[in-house]
């Protein structure tokens, strides 16, 4: 049992002093292109003319994209990961939803587990969202800081959008304004809705007892915008338990 949990926890000691060196050697934006390359499938059967028509008649909606954790401009086509406004228009989408990550902490258990995809996460392990974040110089000690980092980096990419003459990006707060987003595109206009999530609220709840502060926390993510919330992403927290969480008997 303590040799397993020592080794645990060296694998993970190796890994992150070489994921350490090599964002401080190449930086962040290497980092990001080595985890989110593109790559074709060369087996992917090509669309007919038909397939095209019809994709082009959808209104169709991506409920997820982590997009705000990492230093691109959503304005611009990037060489890295699946979403930005460009390629988002060419795609035909509609409503894209930007769920903020906030907490990524590394699983940890025996080899078996690893290898049957069953994996425990504990609040408590090493987060590698803290480090992407202080890499990138942002807020690396609160979860509640870098999600409203990521909320304000959205907010001035859609202010942006506005001001330019390229495709709009625009916040979706509630019903009507989905329904202009669906009139205006109806008529033609190119534009891309936003909708605002959080994966995991690992702050809120955090004082025993003081369901005000609960009532706060949420009042201020539905003022800043944010109209998902997952209570927990991947561990347990104040709000919920998690099917992967270290408590968890797998």
């Amino acid at each position: 049992m303590l040799r397993g949990v020592l080794v645990s926890c060296g694998i993970i000691v190796v890994f992150l002093l070489v994921l350490l060196g090599a964002v401080r050697l190449f930086g962040a934006e290497t980092y990001d292109r080595l985890m989110n390359r593109i790559a074709a499938d060369p087996e992917a059967p090509a669309p007919t003319a038909e397939d095209k028509a019809l994709h082009e008649s959808l209104f169709i909606a991506d409920l997820h994209a982590d997009t705000l954790k990492w230093n691109r401009d959503l304005l611009e086509r990037n060489g890295q990961g699946h979403v930005d406004l460009p390629r988002l228009v060419e795609g035909n989408v509609a409503l894209q939803a930007f769920t903020i990550v906030t907490q990524s902490p590394l699983p940890y258990g025996s080899r078996e587990r690893y290898q049957n995809d069953e994996k425990c996460v504990s609040g408590g392990s090493v987060d590698m969202a803290a480090l992407l974040a202080a890499s990138q110089g942002r807020p690396a000690f609160s979860t509640r800081e870098r999600a409203i980092n990521q909320i304000e980096r959205l907010k001035n990419a859609i202010e942006r959008s506005r001001q330019g003459e390229g495709p709009e990006l625009r916040l979706i707060r509630n019903v009507d304004d989905l329904r202009q987003l669906m009139a205006d595109r109806q008529a033609g206009t190119q534009v891309v809705g936003a909708v605002m999530g959080i994966e995991g609220g690992h702050w809120v709840g955090n004082s025993p007892n003081d369901l005000q502060r609960v009532e706060e926390d949420m009042q201020e993510l539905f003022d800043l915008g944010v109209r998902q919330l997952a209570p927990n992403h991947r561990f347990d927290n104040a709000l919920s338990g998690s099917g992967k969480a270290a408590s968890v008997t797998v």
